[in-house]
């Protein structure tokens, strides 16, 4: 799991100094701001105890 992780956090930092992705954490605010300006209900975050999966309904 540890390479795993590592291998997350250096492709999410390339992508970040590229401008292609804005850090960590975000975009949840703009989900959350987005959904509610267009009426739709509250974002559903979702993570099995392994944090394994994410998804988001």
């Amino acid at each position: 799991m540890t390479f795993l992780h590592s291998r997350n956090c250096r492709i999410g930092d390339f992508l970040k100094e590229l401008d292609l992705t804005e850090g960590k954490s975000t975009g949840f605010p703009i989900i959350h701001d987005t959904m509610a300006a267009n009426g739709n209900p509250e974002p559903v975050f979702y993570t099995d105890k392994d944090q394994i999966l994410f998804m988001v309904t």
